[in-house]
């Protein structure tokens, strides 16, 4: 169950990044809202971020016997890091740059 646990989180990881960097890719020049979809979704993006979720949490559950509660710690910091780099695309939007 450790292997299926380890595969499962880190192919959801990937998944989950790889739909983040499509969404800002096709949205490079707008802003992406936190509560609400951006205004271009990629083909195939929401089916990677579902599916990568989903893996990244059976198999954090599935690592539970061996990171015992620190298995959480995984989930959140991957979601802490999707919504870092949320924040600095939109930062990057609102404060421009000076040449």
């Amino acid at each position: 169950m450790d292997v299926f646990g380890w595969i499962a989180t880190a192919v959801g990881t990937v998944l989950f990044i790889a739909s983040l960097i499509r969404t800002i890719r096709a949205n490079s020049g707008t802003r992406i809202p936190f509560y609400r979809n951006p205004p271009i979704i990629p083909a195939g993006s929401i089916a990677m971020q579902s599916i990568g979720g989903g893996l990244l949490v059976f198999g954090a559950a599935a690592l539970t016997g061996v990171l015992g509660t620190w298995s959480i710690v995984v989930v959140v910091g991957v979601l802490l890091a999707t919504l870092t780099v949320i924040t600095i695309h939109n930062r990057r939007l609102t404060f421009p740059a000076k040449h």
